[in-house]
């Protein structure tokens, strides 16, 4: 009965834990696909004034 109630607590904590890693590797996917998507724009603005 008491390993139940020591298991409960750990449980959770490792699936909280889990979840904070896979959103902290989300940011980091979103962090590149806009760092990608600025210098893509910058590209596009910089051909943009060299045509004008």
């Amino acid at each position: 009965m008491i390993l139940l109630l020591l298991l409960i607590p750990v449980a959770s904590f490792i699936l909280i834990y889990g979840e904070l890693i896979a959103i902290r590797k989300a940011q980091h996917r979103i962090i590149h696909m806009l760092e990608k998507l600025d210098t893509g724009g910058r590209r596009l603005l910089l051909e943009d004034r060299d045509q004008q």
